[in-house]
């Protein structure tokens, strides 16, 4: 006789992981049946009010992505966002990586600004993933890069001058040995 398994995941398994297993969960008696399982309202979606500081951060960011994304022609690719989705990525930036909210302001700036980056970091999500690369690369740009050296004197550099002069068809005898 052959039974069904009461859970989830050996019904899965029997089946070879069909998807109409999933909708099995409905019904109570199987969620009796999964121990340890956690409130089903706890995978919503938190809600961030317009009036958040994480909202607000998403907001601003998307217009940005949008320019960047008007400009290149590829605008279809963010034009379903979610602004709670983004929120929730800006909140973590903050509140789990524990990142300054100037800090992320000035790389979302600069970010869209980037030859490179424009066009690559085009959710908050991405940003957030790449954003320590981005911090980096960032103050990298910033800094001034190092005036080149005066080269340093030789004293096979008179030589070698001397050779040339030579070479030139000129009088050694004429040769400036001075500095």
């Amino acid at each position: 006789m052959d039974r069904e398994p009461p859970l989830l995941v050996e019904r899965t398994a029997k089946n070879g992981g069909n998807k109409e297993d999933i909708k099995d969960i409905k019904d109570i008696k199987d969620i009796k049946d999964i121990k340890d399982i956690k409130d089903i309202n706890t995978t919503r979606q938190k809600k961030y009010d317009e009036d958040s500081t994480y909202f607000k951060m998403a907001i601003y960011f998307y217009e940005k992505v949008s320019a960047v994304a008007n400009e290149a022609g590829i605008s279809h690719l963010i034009k379903k966002s979610n602004m709670q989705t983004w929120a929730d990525d800006m909140r973590k930036l903050i509140e789990l990586d524990g990142v300054d909210k100037h800090l992320a302001k000035q790389v979302m700036d600069w970010v869209t600004e980037d030859s490179f980056w424009k066009t690559n970091v085009l959710s908050a999500k991405k940003l957030r993933e790449r954003f320590m690369e981005l911090a980096i690369k960032m103050n990298a740009d910033k800094k001034p890069s190092q005036p080149k050296q005066k080269p340093q004197y030789d004293p096979r550099d008179k030589e070698i001058a001397f050779q040339r002069w030579i070479q030139d068809g000129n009088d050694p005898d004429n040769f400036d040995w001075s500095d």
